[in-house]
Order: structure tokens, then C-alpha cells, then sequence
């Protein structure tokens, strides 16, 4: 975190005994020193960012729905402010309507200007990313590939 790289785990792996708005300071550790009022405002933004946890931000994150966790871990990785986002497989166990929420909150971070680096097994959704280049492993053979010979071979 100190060095603006920031991390959404597999899984969501959220704080699941804090309340959301106690799950987004753990986000902003590194940063509470700088000043709690920054905090409080970059809490205010990730509320605006995700509306649904700031109807729930005195439940226990743990009680969240599968998608509202997933939020839950990206408002948190957000909440350090990073420059560079790893993202592991953020569909996993997601309902389709809520894969396609976080794919376009995914696609607005990058458009905001936040690099990220997804690992996803889900090639559909990957093809209809806008920039950058493939990299995927079957049966143990890597290839690497820009978007339309992946689209072809996938």
C-alpha cells in the first residue's frame, strides 16, 4: 500500500466481524496519519462510487451478499489510494447481473486512470475490455496475445 499498489484477493476476503465503514479505514491505514479528514472524505467517495455500502455501513461486512463483498474489497483496496490495482479473480461465485457490475466499476477505475493487473477466467468478459494485451495459460502453456488473436483463439 505504502508504494500506491493495492490488492482485491480472490474470494473478497473482507473483514467479515467490522462494519463496512470500519472495513474502509482498515483500507486507509497507511494513510491515517496524513490526516483523518481526507479519510472521512475518501470514505464519502467510495459511498458515492458504490451507493449500496453506504446503506449498509453499520453492517457487519460479513452479513453482505457475494457482490456487495466484492465491492466492499474494492472500495477498501481504493481507500489507499493506489496507483496500481491487482485484481484476483473478481467474478468468482458472482450471479451474472452482479458480474457485470463489477466489471464496469472495473472498466471506470481504469478509465479514471488506475492501472490494473486482472486475473479473471472469465475470457468473455475479458474480450470486451477496451486496451491492453492477454496473457493466458492452458494446459500449462502460456501464451501472451493482443485482444483480437485472443478473441480468436478463446
Amino acid at each position: 500500500m505504502a508504494r500506491g499498489i493495492a490488492l482485491v484477493p480472490e474470494n473478497r476476503l473482507v473483514f467479515p466481524e467490522m462494519s463496512v465503514r470500519d472495513n474502509l479505514i482498515a483500507g486507509a491505514y497507511s494513510r491515517l496519519a496524513t490526516g483523518k479528514n481526507q479519510v472521512l472524505q475518501d470514505i464519502d467517495r467510495m459511498y458515492q462510487r458504490f451507493p449500496t455500502l453506504k446503506e449498509r455501513e453499520k453492517q457487519l461486512a460479513g452479513t453482505l451478499s457475494g457482490g456487495e463483498q466484492q465491492m466492499l474489497a474494492v472500495a477498501r483496496a481504493l481507500m489507499s489510494k493506489p496507483r496500481f490495482l491487482l485484481m484476483d479473480e473478481p467474478s468468482l461465485g458472482l450471479a451474472p447481473l452482479i458480474v457485470e457490475e463489477v466489471f464496469q466499476i472495473i472498466r471506470d477505475l481504469h478509465d479514471d486512470g488506475t492501472s490494473i493487473l486482472l486475473v479473471e477466467q472469465n475470457a468473455t468478459w475479458l474480450c470486451r475490455w477496451r486496451t491492453g494485451s492477454a496473457f493466458s495459460i492452458r494446459d500449462a502453456s502460456p501464451s501472451a496475445a493482443n485482444q483480437d488473436s485472443f478473441r480468436k483463439t478463446n
